[in-house]
């Protein structure tokens, strides 16, 4: 776990460094394998607010916005859905903080990439939809199941105090290559919210 943080902090620090055009260390020096402290550094603060000001205006305006999916460096990373409205809209600001956090750390200048186009998101939500299941129930109102492919992981939680809606489901993108699998429009495995 120690090397992990100490990987994220080196890239951080060198991404930053690039980003701001000084040497910036985000260790800090009460505790320099915190990933807390590390994450309240005032020259990353600095950084991140630049771009939750040109980012958090998206939905401004919008009502039907239920989630969002992002790339970093040209490759699908995640998705987040949520089937209200309202409760992505208050997730938002959380979510976009974090989004911005992992893309400075994972940013890589030198790599050259295209735009993730439509069709590879099509693909990425279907191949996630394909996944074996596995159900887990968290608390007597509350089940998460997972759909687990090679390249893919989708969490879904569960209201069962709701007849068994979901709340939120987290796409997640395990690997750099691609599974595609064709699904039929009418199967059950292909999610309402991608019929069109």
């Amino acid at each position: 776990m120690w090397s992990g943080v100490a990987e994220q902090q080196t890239k951080l620090n060198q991404n930053l460094s690039r980003i701001s055009g000084e040497t910036v260390e985000t260790r800090s020096a009460v505790s320099s394998s915190s990933l807390q402290l590390t994450l309240e550094n005032k020259n990353l603060d600095k950084i991140k607010k630049e771009y939750l000001n040109e980012f958090e205006p998206l939905l401004n305006g919008k009502t039907d916005v239920i989630g969002f999916a992002y790339a970093i460096n040209g490759e699908l990373n995640s998705a987040e859905v949520y089937n209200n409205k309202n409760l992505f809209q208050t997730l938002w600001p959380k979510l976009l903080d974090s989004t911005i956090t992992k893309t400075i750390t994972e940013c890589d200048n030198d790599r050259k990439y295209q735009n993730v186009q439509a069709s590879e998101l099509k693909s990425f939500f279907e191949t996630a939809l394909s996944g074996s299941a596995k159900e887990r129930t968290v608390s007597k109102s509350t089940l998460v199941r997972t759909l687990t492919t090679p390249t893919t992981v989708l969490f879904e939680t569960v209201d069962l105090q709701a007849d068994g809606v979901w709340i939120h489901k987290s796409f997640i993108n395990k690997g750099k290559q691609t599974v595609t699998v064709p699904l039929d429009r009418n199967s059950l495995q292909y999610a309402p919210e991608l019929r069109r």
